[in-house]
């Protein structure tokens, strides 16, 4: 199992904000100082206040409209998934700083909510990509190491 901690000053309108984006909540761990947030059977957001952060931290609660630590990918099938469940964030309350980045392999778009968390919607072909980079250098399939870093994303409940 994986849980990845968001510290959030107003508990209730963050769990308004991923629950906008048809996420649900673990009513099993919900009290006044937390709550999670299912992505899949394994993947958990687990939104704590300040008061509780500190109890597992001692290191300040880091600002995240001032910082992005640790963006939460959500894979879709495809782009117009990337845009409906984008789209659900701004309607939310959340906000989408940047434009949307579309390569032949793959459209990102990204988000933060309420409370500055970054997520980060995407569509990813797994198929090795060809054609031209934006650099000009030509991407032929099979070509290279096959040691290059692979994308990561949430799998499960988002992707579907």
């Amino acid at each position: 199992m994986a849980f990845r901690n968001l510290s959030v000053a107003d508990l209730s309108r963050s769990v308004a904000f991923y629950e906008a984006l048809d996420l649900e909540k673990n009513p099993r761990f919900r009290d006044d100082t937390a709550a999670c947030i299912v992505i899949s059977e394994a993947i958990f957001l687990v939104l704590l206040t300040p008061a509780k952060w500190a109890q597992f931290e001692t290191r300040p609660v880091p600002d995240a409209h001032g910082i992005c630590g640790l963006p939460v990918a959500l894979s879709r099938d495809s782009r117009a998934g990337v845009d409906a469940i984008t789209e659900a964030a701004v309607r939310a309350g959340g906000v989408e700083p940047k434009p949307a980045t579309d390569l032949p392999s793959v459209s990102i778009r990204t988000a933060r909510g309420p409370d500055g968390p970054t997520f980060a919607p995407s569509r990813m072909s797994m198929g090795e990509p060809t054609g031209e980079r934006p650099d000009g250098r030509s991407r032929l399939a099979g070509a290279g190491s096959g040691n290059r870093p692979r994308p990561i994303s949430v799998e499960g409940k988002c992707s579907r």
